[in-house]
């Protein structure tokens, strides 16, 4: 059974080449504003990721607009949680289902809660150097330095 080009990344890599394309790395980082493909747009005088519809970020900032962005997820995770822990207690109250599974069911989710608490509340580690992002104070998008 012959391969085709699109299961077999050398494959691909050769048409895409001879079709004038170039096949890059996939880079792992999602842009914390619109989610899309991060890549690094230079390094020079710092590093810089751009995705793919121009949002620009200095690593500074993507270390902080990541870490916001983590927070806001666990934060909702919290939110879900206690809302699963108040429906199991409806639940209880209103004698439905299995009251022994539900009563599980409640204290799984405080005790999860409590867990996704304690990661909210614990302190980040940050970094200790960096790039200054910008003369106003740090902002999620980077200026371009190449226009000052």
């Amino acid at each position: 059974m012959e391969t085709s080009w699109f299961q077999d990344p050398e494959l691909a890599g050769e048409r895409m080449e001879n079709e004038g394309f170039k096949l890059d790395t996939p880079y792992t980082l999602t842009c914390p504003e619109c989610n899309g493909a991060m890549f690094p747009a230079r390094k020079e005088p710092f590093l810089l990721f751009r995705c793919h519809i121009g949002h620009t970020y200095v690593w500074p900032v993507m270390l902080q607009a990541q870490q916001a962005k983590i927070e806001a997820a666990m934060g909702n995770v919290m939110v879900l949680m206690k809302e699963r822990a108040e429906l199991c207690r409806q639940l209880i109250d209103g004698d439905e289902g299995n009251k022994h599974a539900l009563e599980q069911m409640l204290e799984e989710a405080l005790q999860r809660t409590n867990s996704v608490k304690e990661l909210l509340e614990a302190p980040w580690i940050s970094h200790p150097g960096g790039v200054p992002v910008s003369r106003d104070g740090p902002s999620l998008v980077a200026d371009d330095p190449s226009k000052e």
